[in-house]
């Protein structure tokens, strides 16, 4: 049932504008035309402004940088774009993720509750934007490690003596060392867009060592905006929004299926991991919501989110977390 839906997704996917893709150097913006931009990312339950959730995902950051001298890197042979596409970005993304138990009190195996996990990852990717369309393709290669290859047990247990919180005690029993690779895909088509509101429909997935999923859902935003598929609000473009002030809130559901997430599953190659969930108990069906709040001002923006997902296996709960962006155009 779960590859019937990814099938499908897929199928859906490749069908919607499978003439419009094209490799990433028909690039049709000269590099002299494009800054560069500059961001990041913090996210972390402490950051939830309301319920409680501390555990699962627990921390998260990245750092990344934006512009045209990032399509000279080799694995821009995997990446592709929309073939009439108005403009193209590219990124480069690092990035490291901390999982662990509801549970960090214990330096034992908890046998229902998911293994302590760290991953760090690079990420090369391409956005193209289709302004005449109203769509947008987002290409992305993933690579990356885990274990204690991704210093996960070591940033916690930093972070806790720096706010002076109860020390994890079992990042001995975390997934062990492995590389993976992924490698993911975004496709999405404006429906309504306007100065105030804009509706986007979108359809992704991911395929590879680490995750293996297929997701739909759909993007909402309001209040003062440029339009979403002239080069993202035209905040990566010269100029940006002409020294306009920006605000706007977004809402985000997706719906998903979850084929294989080595984050609890264990890598499929490589590494010795004490404590694993086995792939029976992982959740097919998975819900996520994101409602963020982004202030926007010339070169500098802002944004404050708020995450939500289900639960990811039989007797988990679900789960919520906070994060802040921040991002610079430097000229």
């Amino acid at each position: 049932m779960r590859y019937r839906f990814l099938s499908i997704l897929l199928l859906s996917f490749f069908s919607l504008n499978f003439q419009g893709f094209a490799q990433s150097t028909l690039d049709s913006i000269p590099p002299k035309r494009q800054p560069i931009f500059f961001g990041g990312s913090f996210s972390n339950d402490i950051l939830q402004l309301y319920g409680k959730s501390d555990g699962y995902f627990t921390n998260g950051v990245t750092a990344r940088i934006t512009g045209s001298f990032l399509r000279k890197l080799p694995s821009k042979h995997l990446l592709f774009g929309l073939k009439n596409s108005t403009s193209r970005l590219y990124t480069l993304e690092l990035g490291q993720e901390i999982y662990t138990p509801l549970s960090i009190d214990s330096d034992g195996l908890l046998e229902n509750d998911r293994p302590y996990a760290g991953w760090f990852y690079a990420t090369h990717s391409l956005e193209s934007f289709d302004e005449l369309n109203r769509q947008k393709l987002t290409t992305s290669f993933q690579l990356g490690v885990t274990g204690k290859w991704a210093f996960a047990g070591t940033v916690q247990t930093k972070f806790h003596e720096l706010i002076n919180n109860s020390l994890p005690q079992g990042w001995d029993n975390q997934i062990g060392n492995s590389v993976g690779l992924n490698y993911y895909l975004k496709y999405e088509k404006g429906l309504l867009n306007s100065n105030y509101i804009d509706f986007t429909p979108n359809v992704e997935a991911g395929l590879g060592s680490v995750y293996v999923y297929g997701a739909t859902g759909f993007t909402l935003r309001l209040g003062l905006l440029d339009n979403f598929f002239s080069n993202d609000g035209k905040f990566y473009q010269r100029r940006g929004s002409n020294g306009k002030f920006k605000m706007y809130l977004t809402f985000s559901p997706t719906v998903g299926t979850m084929f294989r997430n080595s984050l609890l599953q264990g890598m499929p190659y490589g590494g010795n991991s004490p404590h694993l969930i086995p792939g029976s108990q992982i959740n097919t069906f998975y819900f996520e919501g994101v409602s963020k709040l982004t202030l926007q001002y010339d070169r500098l923006r802002v944004s404050f989110n708020q995450n939500w997902k289900s639960p990811e296996f039989k007797g988990a709960e679900s789960q919520r977390w906070g994060a802040v962006e921040v991002g610079i155009r430097l000229f």
